[in-house]
């Protein structure tokens, strides 16, 4: 795995990474929504979304671990 050095990181990291993109793009909006004036529900929207973008999160990490597994050579 040392050819594939971003994969690896994904394997090795891939539960920090989940929350992480999962939780900032969605609370920057949410912050956003709240700081430009708009009605607290709108942010209070943006974070229901959160599992929604866990679930595609894990998707990618579990995804790009398969394939680590699988394809690549040990």
């Amino acid at each position: 795995m040392e050819q594939y050095p971003a994969i690896a990181f994904i394997v090795k990291h891939g539960r920090l990474l989940t929350w992480v993109m999962a939780l900032t793009p969605l609370l920057v909006i949410g912050l956003l929504l709240h700081a430009a004036g708009f009605h607290w529900l709108w942010s209070t929207l943006a974070l229901a979304a959160l599992p929604l973008a866990y679930l595609v999160a894990r998707s990618y990490v579990e995804l790009v671990a398969v394939v680590a597994d699988m394809l690549l050579p040990k």
